[in-house]
């Protein structure tokens, strides 16, 4: 709103230096089209303006040296530190917004004002729809008025009189061309309904008014024309509408202001304003230029009429040090649906070029762009709903905290355009459907792998506000694998702690690194219980026939139970549970380092111990809960959980006290529980693994380990990812295909030097190798030592 003294404005424009001579003769312009659109800021009659000066030629404004978002004019000119501060930070709010897609594409902005100057560089082809008194996108009409010289057209202002209508326009909806200043919503185009003409719009016909007559400007023309306009945006599918104008007194209590009153002089725009409301519509207005602690009449109507304030917003105006400029009324009566916004900008003019100006005008439109910017981010949400949005979101700190002054705080286009109360994915049709939190979920992957699947993919998740979509890279739930070996890789096989044999009966305890067993034997029977991240390898040590079945990595308090028989017949069975709930530490590769929870396994021998050459073992397990199954570790969302069931067979190809030799071969079946977001295909994986030791002296053994592990069939992950959503809130879904079979495939070798002098202590030197399916190869070399007391 203009509704500045031309004293005030013109020492608004002086602050700014040596450009405020050259515009002097556009703020004037804009100090009188304040009386003809926006009425007088007290209480007295207002009588009919002269025509306003079109501003000369060689007063035309300037052109910014570099195209900035809506001008903010201490980017542009010599102003204080501070200023430049409180103008960077705004700038940067609404680059923010921009830049995750609210520019308004898609949207229609509705506004009423001084026409439009169509041939602005920054405007051209901006223009969706423009209409005024019996003039509607170049077809002339009658208005049954009995006014007939308002509907020629040089008094019907489809094309700018005064530059007021062009400088609104340009906060809205200037495009971003490369030269001069952006708009708020520059993707946007604008529906214009011309409300100010060289002729007043005033029939004269309020009589008895209640508080003298002609004490506002809502003459019969004014109020049919006006309801016509609301109407015919809404009949265009407009569902904002700016107003900087206004055209009676700020709100005061003193006047006794009636709802009947209102009825009184507006009968055909109320019911055309409440049936745009009740359409989803959103009405913005300047709260006025008359520095009064309430918005104008028009701005405060939900005072007395309830029903708009879901479609209403008023907007204070800041000045350059984001205070409350001093021009500007206050919110007041109008606090629950009041907002301050900048009020200072650099915008197109009527002449071609740019200029500064000031006023509830400019913040006006910089709310209603924001509506259209949003809602372009936000399919779903209806313009009222982005209306909560931006009070919800607005700021509240000092001196914003003022409702009487600022009504909800500050506009802040870098909140409204971020999630609200965290995120979710969208499960179902609908965004109103089921939705699973995003919160916590997180895949850690080896880096190609991130660069092959995720980089450049993108989902929509929804906050939990609104429901409200954004568009975000499937990469940012990624983070880097850490490492994949640790010490436990070159941890040496269980030691025989000891052995101590009374009446027939043998006591066994080994303890290892991640584990320790105890089993009791007596005849053919054997049981044993064990505790430990390696708790299947321990029990399957007591008895001395190794398991051959992968050595799962469980939770470190992890506690299981052994079972065996020897057989008349010179073979043995041995049965092995373990439980734990397994932990995600993010170490080991392959099948053996998924973690399961729960692991049952049996063994059978046809050779008594299978210590002999050529002695087999086979072995059946089966794991649950497994974490990482597929190499896939994940967690929230992204987790993913399966089971596995094995066969195994092994053999020992050389069995000597100084040299023996093992090669054990499984085959896998592993099934992954699909999630509602996350799925994997079945997959067979194949296993090979030789180790060999070697005992140089009783003391010293060297050990060293070959492996490689394949899926034998195709293995395909799809995470099903939500793509869009259109306005009625359908969500589109497409699946990111990941290829399983490099995130199972891998190769590892080891050798580890051991000298172990006596049974409570330990010296161990190893080298480790492992190459995933990516090609990305780690090493770890250490030294060990470990000691009992």
């Amino acid at each position: 709103m203009l509704n500045l003294s031309i004293d005030g404005l013109v020492g608004k424009a002086a602050g700014l230096g040596g450009v405020a001579r050259k515009l002097r003769s556009c703020v004037l312009a804009a100090a009188v089209l304040a009386v003809s659109a926006c009425g007088s800021s007290g209480g007295g009659p207002s009588s009919p303006p002269p025509e306003p000066p079109l501003p000369d030629e060689d007063e035309g404004g300037f052109t910014p040296d570099r195209e900035l978002p809506v001008g903010f004019p201490a980017l542009l000119l010599d102003v204080s530190p501070h200023q430049r501060r409180v103008a960077s930070e705004e700038a940067a709010r609404v680059s923010a917004m921009h830049r995750r897609g609210g520019t308004g594409k898609g949207e229609t902005v509705g506004v009423f004002d001084s026409g439009v100057n169509s041939g602005h560089s920054d405007l051209r082809g901006q223009y969706a729809a423009r209409c005024s008194m019996g003039l509607c996108n170049g077809t002339m009409g009658s208005d049954d008025d009995r006014r007939p010289e308002l509907d020629r057209a040089d008094h019907s202002p489809l094309h700018d009189i005064d530059g007021h209508g062009t400088s609104v326009l340009g906060v809205i909806a200037a495009k971003r061309n490369g030269v001069g200043v952006y708009g708020v919503a520059y993707d946007a185009r604008v529906a214009s309904y011309g409300n100010t003409a060289q002729t007043p719009w005033d029939d004269g016909t309020c009589v008895d008014c209640g508080f003298g007559a002609r004490t506002h400007g809502w003459g019969g023309v004014f109020d049919k024309q006006t309801a016509r306009g609301i109407d015919w945006m809404r009949s265009l599918g407009v569902r904002t509408i700016n107003n900087s104008w206004g055209r009676t007194y700020p709100w005061s209590p003193d006047r006794n202001l009636t709802a009947a009153y209102i009825h009184r002089i507006m009968p055909r725009t109320l019911p055309a304003f409440q049936s745009y409301v009740d359409t989803d519509g959103v009405v913005v207005w300047g709260a006025g230029n008359s520095s009064s602690p309430n918005p104008d009449v028009e701005a405060s109507l939900p005072k007395h009429f309830s029903d708009l304030e879901k479609g209403w917003l008023a907007v204070a105006a800041l000045d350059g040090n984001g205070r409350i400029a001093g021009y500007s009324s206050h919110c007041g009566v109008a606090a629950a649906w009041c907002i301050a916004a900048p009020g200072e900008v650099v915008t197109p003019d009527l002449g071609g070029r740019w200029r500064f100006t000031a006023g509830t005008s400019i913040a006006a439109p910089y709310v209603t762009a924001s509506l259209a910017a949003l809602k372009s981010m936000f399919p779903n949400l209806s313009y009222q709903d982005v209306r909560k949005r931006i009070l919800v979101t607005a700021d509240r700190s000092a001196p914003y905290n003022s409702p009487k002054v600022y009504g909800q705080g500050r506009l802040d286009l870098d909140a409204a355009s971020r999630p609200i109360g965290g995120t979710n994915f969208a499960l179902g049709t609908l965004a109103t459907g089921p939705i699973m939190s995003a919160s916590g979920a997180r895949v850690t992957l080896p880096r190609e792998a991130i660069g092959r699947y995720l980089d450049g993919q993108t989902l929509v998740v929804l906050d939990n506000y609104q429901r409200a979509p954004f568009k975000i890279g499937l990469n940012s739930f990624a983070q880097l694998r850490q490492r994949y070996l640790s010490m436990n890789d070159l941890a040496p096989e269980p030691r025989h702690q000891q052995r101590d044999e009374r009446d027939g009966r043998l006591a066994i305890t080994t303890i290892g690194n991640d584990t320790w067993a105890h089993g009791l034997a007596e005849g053919h029977t054997f049981i044993g219980f064990g505790q430990g991240e390696g708790v299947m390898k321990g029990l399957a040590h007591l008895a001395g026939t190794p398991l051959p079945v992968s050595n799962y990595r469980m939770a470190k308090d992890a506690a299981g139970i052994a079972l065996g028989f020897a057989g008349g017949g010179g073979g043995r069975w041995q049965a092995v549970a373990a439980a734990g709930a397994a932990e995600r530490n993010g170490e080991g590769f392959g099948i053996s380092g998924w973690n399961p929870g729960t692991v049952l396994a049996v063994s059978f021998a046809p050779n008594l111990g299978g210590q002999a050459p050529g002695a087999d073992a086979f072995g059946m397990s089966f794991a649950s809960d497994m974490h990482r199954p597929m190499g896939w570790e994940g967690s929230g969302a992204l987790e993913v959980e399966g089971d596995s069931f094995e066969f195994a067979w092994k053999r020992n190809i050389t069995a000597h006290e100084v040299v023996r030799v093992d090669l054990t071969n499984r085959l896998t079946h592993l099934t992954v529980r699909d999630g509602p977001f996350l799925r994997f295909d079945d997959a067979l994986v194949g296993t090979v693994d030789l180790e060999a030791s070697f005992r140089p002296h009783r003391f010293v053994t060297v050990a060293a380990r070959f492996g490689a592990e394949r899926p034998v069939s195709q293995v395909t992950g799809r995470i099903r990812a939500a793509a869009g959503v259109d306005e009625s809130g359908r969500i589109t879904y497409r699946d990111v295909v990941v290829d399983g079979k490099e995130l199972m495939s891998f190769d590892h070798a080891s050798l580890i030097v051991s000298y172990s002098e006596d049974l409570n202590a330990s010296f161990n030197l190893g080298i480790a190798v492992v190459r995933d399916g990516f090609g990305e190869t780690e090493a770890l070399a250490e030294f060990r030592m470990d000691l009992e007391f």
